[in-house]
């Protein structure tokens, strides 16, 4: 029975890992909530890894012409795409390890010269940031417990403890991932910064040459 439900998770983790399907955030709580940690971050796991992949090569057969356009009228985009191309894995890797949209970032990389093998590889070393999703899933039931409770006066002492523990599994998270966003923006946009300035050399460059002909 166990074995089944790990597969539904796992279904459910490879749907919501395609856009516009909202609710992976809320299967990954769950799958903490019921298989505990850390075993339940075995079928978010595979089931993200493969719904990733499928969406990859999937947009790689579709060619989105209109997503590519739109990223290369925009210069920041551009030049961010750019780094995403030319700096390999780690990159990759940190790019992924950022809190944003699992799926949508699935499809615009499918949009990039990424390889399929650079793609699997980063997104399978980026996934371990889910565990901490799967911890405060795990501890869901006892959270729910202790709202729900209420104390004595004469317990408050013994219940101190207990609520901080809560605070703390709870306010964690949002830390955590908040920094990561904020250091991954400043990181890369230094980067960007510097591969559009790399760019107007070029351009300056070619601009010489043409107006010596």
């Amino acid at each position: 029975m166990k074995f089944w439900g790990y597969v539904v998770v796992s279904m459910f983790a490879f749907i919501c890992s395609i856009p516009p399907v909202i609710g992976y955030g809320i299967t990954t709580l769950f799958s903490g909530f019921v298989f505990g940690f850390p075993l339940g971050f075995l079928p978010v796991f595979f089931g993200s890894l493969l719904g990733a992949s499928f969406v990859f090569i999937l947009g790689r057969s579709m060619e989105l012409s209109y997503i590519k356009n739109a990223i290369s009228s925009q210069r920041h985009l551009y030049a961010f795409t750019k780094l995403i191309e030319n700096r390999g894995v780690k990159f990759l890797v940190l790019f992924r390890l950022a809190p944003y949209p699992f799926n949508v970032t699935n499809l615009f990389l499918s949009t990039t010269k990424v390889s399929f093998y650079t793609f699997f590889v980063a997104t399978a070393l980026a996934l371990p940031r889910l565990l901490i999703h799967i911890y405060v899933g795990s501890q869901a039931l006892s959270i729910a417990e202790l709202i729900g409770y209420k104390s004595n006066s004469t317990e408050t002492d013994k219940n101190s403890s207990p609520q901080n523990k809560v605070s703390f599994v709870k306010i964690f998270p949002v830390v955590f991932t908040s920094s990561l966003a904020i250091i991954v923006f400043i990181y890369t946009f230094y980067l960007v910064k510097k591969e559009l300035k790399k760019q107007e050399k070029i351009d300056q460059s070619e601009q010489l040459i043409l107006d010596q002909i």
